[in-house]
């Protein structure tokens, strides 16, 4: 069987993700069956141990339960992310986020402290003070996140 094949199958029954950005509060749900299995199964190696896109450095974390994974420009870190699909995964990377953002709180302006989300899939994403804009940061943090639940096993 194909990776590919092997990617589509995974997750069809996949249930959806919700997605928060710690910095604006937003969160959303995503339908992880309808990302693109080649892709899919590109990503595969890099949410085993990391890797490089263009300039971009991802360093990975994985723990029965959640992984973290950040993106790096140079030595500058500028995203930072937490996955949970368990609810003591979920725990312990939140508390660990916690401990990242709750400093950053001026900075990020929060009108309010961001919650835990009441699921047990989520993906939370920090955007560090070092952050440049990457138009495909979103669709990379949720498509990584995928390749991490579906070769978790």
């Amino acid at each position: 069987m194909s990776k590919s094949t092997a990617c589509r199958k995974a997750l069809r029954n996949c249930v959806p993700m919700l997605v928060l950005n710690i910095n604006t509060g937003h969160q959303v749900e995503h339908d992880l069956s309808v990302i693109q299995p080649t892709p899919l199964a590109a990503l595969v190696p890099m949410a085993r141990v990391g890797g490089q896109v263009g300039s971009i450095r991802v360093e990975i974390d994985r723990e029965p339960g959640h992984a973290v994974f950040s993106l790096f420009k140079r030595h500058k870190p500028l995203v930072t992310c937490r996955l949970a699909w368990s609810e003591p995964g979920a725990c312990e990377v939140w508390a660990a986020m916690e401990g990242l953002f709750l400093p950053l709180a001026d900075w990020m302006q929060l009108r309010r402290r961001p919650r835990r989300p009441g699921s047990i899939r989520w993906l939370a994403i920090l955007l560090l003070p070092e952050y440049a804009p990457l138009p495909w940061l979103d669709d990379f943090a949720v498509c990584l996140a995928a390749a991490v639940l579906m070769d978790r096993e």
